[in-house]
């Protein structure tokens, strides 16, 4: 390998722990609004330290996103290692969501003879 090749593969590497970093952060930023790092570090069992490193963006390594998927569920994985796969399926549940919603209208019109 050539040192080209290994700075190469060491950017992307800096890149991918950044970019998992940063949505890490979010995802947690969403499911904890206040009190952010002592309730991180409270339901992780780690350091507040840890937990504020998380919320500047720093990447977990793989045992906290383990856990992260046993108190929050594997959508919490979903939306920091497959981001579009996660909207894909926010778009299909609000489709869903309208088309209830449009079936429920039908219905109440139906109800109240028939009006449009």
């Amino acid at each position: 390998m050539t040192a080209v090749t290994r700075d190469l593969r060491a950017a992307a590497a800096r890149t991918d722990a950044t970019v998992i970093g940063q949505r890490w952060a979010e995802a947690l930023r969403r499911r904890y609004p206040a009190d952010a790092a002592k309730a991180i570090a409270r339901d992780f069992g780690c350091e507040v330290r840890t937990a504020r490193s998380w919320l500047a963006g720093q990447a977990p390594r793989a045992d906290a996103l383990a856990l992260g998927a046993v108190l929050h569920g594997p959508q919490l994985v979903a939306e920091v290692l497959m981001p579009e796969a996660t909207r894909d399926a926010e778009r299909r549940r609000i489709a869903q969501a309208i088309e209830d919603v449009g079936q429920t209208i039908d219905e109440l019109r139906r109800r109240l003879g028939g009006t449009a």
